[in-house]
């Protein structure tokens, strides 16, 4: 009898909705200035799909490891090729933000154009677990990981490394932060790639929905007005609060 009790409880909790759904866990890199801007962004687009996240902010390799072993349903935010070797994922469309690779130098620096040749003869700084930092290195005479963003602009500022390179958005709130003027960018990008939301293979429900969302706001508009307004947002709390 009390088996049947259970029984009748739990279909008419499921029946009434009074059993809910655990969030969906998703992870993000820790102390990266783009993903918290993207975290902004994926988080409003859950909401309209009416679908609870929990965001867990952890190192780059961890994230990928927990979302691989079946830990985590999802990564916030990679860049495009990111899903190519890691059949477990699917990239959902359209993109939801651009990431620009550039390099940074000091503004007495003779370097204007950054090419292969060039870059061989650099030291160059990337700020460890940035993939697409390091990828755009790959030519440079020698290679010097840091843990931090902030880490690299000082290392630079201090002439330490020849070049750095890291994403704009991100390059540039930690000069303004730092009050530097020594630094300037690149003009021209080592790369740009779109970024994408990922979840795991199976979710093929949640991917449908969440898809769905992304593309309602991208045809309306709202999708860039939500990155534009995050960004500004971030941006500003960033600068004030530090």
């Amino acid at each position: 009898m009390k088996v049947l009790h259970t029984l009748v409880v739990l279909i008419g909790a499921l029946a009434s909705g009074g059993l809910i759904a655990d969030p969906i866990k998703i992870t993000a890199i820790a102390n990266a200035i783009n993903n918290s801007i993207n975290i902004e962004i994926m988080t409003e687009v859950y909401r309209r799909a009416d679908v609870e996240i929990d965001v867990m902010s952890v190192p780059s390799k961890r994230g990928m490891a927990l979302v691989k072993a079946g830990q985590a349903d999802g990564e916030i935010s990679r860049v495009e090729r990111y899903g190519n070797k890691r059949p477990f994922l699917h990239r959902l469309k359209p993109a939801i933000n651009q990431l620009n690779t550039i390099g940074f130098v000091k503004t007495d620096s003779a370097i204007r154009v950054l090419t292969p040749d060039a870059m061989s003869e650099l030291q160059v700084g990337v700020v460890r677990g940035i993939a697409h930092a390091k990828s755009a290195a790959s030519s440079a005479r020698k290679i010097i990981e840091v843990d931090t963003i902030e880490q690299l602009v000082n290392m630079l500022d201090l002439g330490r490394i020849d070049l750095a390179i890291h994403s704009l958005n991100s390059f540039e709130i930690q000069m303004k932060k730092s009050g530097l003027s020594t630094i300037r960018s690149i003009e021209e990008p080592l790369a740009s790639q779109s970024v994408h939301h990922y979840l795991r293979v199976e979710k093929t429900e949640l991917i449908q929905k969440i898809e769905r969302v992304l593309g309602q706001m991208k045809a309306s508009g709202e999708l860039d007005s939500v990155a534009s307004q995050a960004r500004e947002r971030f941006i500003n709390q960033y600068i004030a609060s530090n």
